[in-house]
């Protein structure tokens, strides 16, 4: 199109266009965002002064039923120069600005009005309408107020042509500004393809020379060309470089477990991975945001801001839940001032840690025991109570605190088999009431008076392991017998659902407290340990009950009986839905 021209006017046709092209569509957008926020100025205006008119409203405390609010409406519409309504909960007019009293009588309910729906429902309703009472376009907002006379909502007005003529008058600016800026881009234009005209005739000349064979000094065509295609090539490799490196850090901050945080010297958060921002209220928009302001503790800003040069520091710190989370946190100060913060979730480390402990401490105490009884019993005996009237006394003593200090060992080694996976479990279909049968047949040989009823059929099979299913029977009507005193015992099943099959050992003892019941299964927890001791219970027998169950794919559980004792309960897959 602009062939016939020469190419100083090209440049300036093309330069003028690109710059009007640009200034017209910045013209627009800056007219859309300006139209935008004058628009949510003045909601913010008028939602002020409808808090303000809230608070009037609480603190008259006048009846909602005699228009008695009416006056007020007029004095506030009068010096804000707004309309004011004042809607009771049911959707009827107290006060209007624009109403008279009869005319509030004969108004329309209210409460289908859309900026009154959003107000109870979010605290703040914002609509513009065309009000079909005063005839006009109206921008509103409405909030709820509550007084001992009942609630109901207070709203006020403006006409949607106050923002209109504050467009109209942001636009006239805008066109004196744009007329000048085209003068200036007209000028700038010119200049600009004078300057380019200028550039790319010496290039032509030089090329023109080139051409003819006449000497061009130290500038060619081959040479020039080649500069460009490298200085390109350059740029594309240097950006793609670039972008491989970005997204190669990225992968490598997204898979790591720890949180990692990188903060400019303003404060705000440069670089956050997945695994940090879970610390994070996951509400904010943690991109952009000021570390101080969402940080989850204040430990971690008092880390980050006492930091100095190339410094690292460390701390140990616990998040408030639920779930409540141990963190260690480390910080580094960079050379430019920004700051890198890795944080570390120690929380099952510290489980781990408390879990040790208290083993460690159960056992020693349960250790303790007996080992004092047989020391002090063998020690009278040397002593020279072998052969007195009560040196049978210590010798049973000996002999019955040996045998519990036995069991306690034989069942720490059997738990510790089932944890470390040393014991196998072969898995196999079995005949519940059979294994039920055995079990209780051994038990009434040792406790005659023993009262088990086996309400389970022949027909009811399970998958799991012969031995561990008998260890989980045995412990579990042991327990049974100990607490359940003369009661009859019954061990019963049935579907716990279409996969499991649920065996339940019911009993009419005493019971167990429903603050018991969720710690029953831990190792060494007794509810009455001095009669747990005096029955012989070593405190291991649920937690085995508990490991062997779960390793052979199923659960166990308590309930309580009623009207008193307990059902002890295991599920197990079902033989016939595998």
């Amino acid at each position: 199109m602009f062939r016939h021209l020469n190419i100083k006017v090209q440049l300036f046709l093309i330069a003028t266009i690109l710059l009007v092209s640009v200034g017209l569509v910045s013209a627009v957008i800056y007219d859309a965002r300006a139209s935008k926020q004058l628009r949510q100025e003045i909601q913010k205006e008028v939602f002020y002064s409808t808090q303000i008119a809230r608070a009037f409203i609480e603190d008259l405390n006048l009846p909602l039923d005699n228009f008695a609010y009416d006056p007020m409406c007029d004095r506030v519409a009068t010096f804000a120069s707004v309309r004011m309504t004042i809607i009771a909960e049911d959707g009827h007019l107290v006060g209007d600005s624009r109403l008279n009293e009869a005319e509030l009588r004969q108004a329309d309910n209210h409460n289908d009005r859309p900026e009154v729906i959003e107000a109870k429902v979010s605290g703040v309703g914002f609509s513009t309408r065309y009000s079909e009472t005063l005839e006009i376009e109206l921008l509103y907002v409405a909030v709820p107020f509550e007084t001992q006379q009942g609630r109901g909502i207070v709203r006020l007005a403006v006409p949607a042509s106050q923002l209109q003529t504050e467009l109209n008058h942001q636009r006239q600016t805008l066109i004196i500004v744009l007329g000048i800026g085209f003068v200036l881009v007209i000028a700038f234009s010119f200049f600009l393809a004078h300057l380019l005209a200028k550039q790319l005739s010496h290039i032509a000349s030089r090329a023109s020379r080139l051409a003819r064979g006449m000497p061009v000094g130290q500038i060619s065509k081959p040479r020039a060309q080649n500069s460009l295609e490298k200085i390109q090539f350059d740029i594309d490799m240097l950006l793609d470089e670039l972008a491989l490196q970005r997204d190669r850090l990225d992968s490598v901050l997204q898979t790591m477990v720890e949180g990692v945080v990188a903060i400019k010297v303003d404060g705000t958060i440069q670089v956050i991975n997945d695994a940090a921002a879970a610390f994070f209220d996951q509400n904010v928009a943690i991109p952009g945001a000021i570390f101080a302001n969402i940080s989850p503790s204040a430990q971690l800003v008092e880390l980050t801001e006492e930091l100095e040069a190339e410094e690292v520091a460390t701390t140990e710190l616990t998040l408030q839940g639920p779930p409540s989370r141990s963190l260690r946190a480390y910080a580094r100060l960079g050379r430019l001032g920004d700051t890198v913060l890795v944080l570390q979730d120690i929380t099952s480390l510290r489980q781990l840690e408390r879990m040790r402990t208290d083993f460690i401490s159960n056992v020693s105490h349960e250790l303790r025991t007996p080992t004092a009884v047989i020391r002090a019993n063998a020690e009278t005996l040397v002593n020279g109570a072998m052969f007195d009237e009560e040196g049978p006394r210590f010798l049973n003593a000996i002999l019955r605190n040996s045998d519990r200090l036995s069991r306690i060992i034989s069942d720490l080694l059997a738990l510790s088999q089932i944890e470390s996976g040393q014991r196998s479990f072969e898995t196999t279909a079995i005949e519940l009431h059979s294994s039920v049968e055995d079990v209780i047949e051994d038990l009434q040989l040792s406790s005659p008076k023993t009262l088990i009823k086996n309400e389970i059929k022949k027909s009811v099979k399970v998958w799991g392991d012969l031995g561990a299913l008998d260890q989980v029977l045995v412990n579990l009507l042991e327990n049974a017998t100990k607490y359940a005193g003369n009661s009859q015992i019954i061990v019963r099943a049935h579907l716990a659902n279409a996969s499991r099959i649920r065996v339940e050992i019911v009993d009419h003892g005493p019971g167990i407290d429903k603050e018991h019941r969720t710690r029953i299964f831990e190792r060494f927890y007794r509810i009455n340990k001095s009669r747990s001791r005096a029955l012989g219970g070593t405190g291991l027998g649920l937690s085995i009950v508990k490991h062997l169950t779960a390793q052979m794919t199923g659960k166990v559980g308590l309930e309580p009986n009623k009207p008193s004792g307990c059902i002890f309960w295991f599920e197990l897959p079902n033989c016939s839905s595998i």
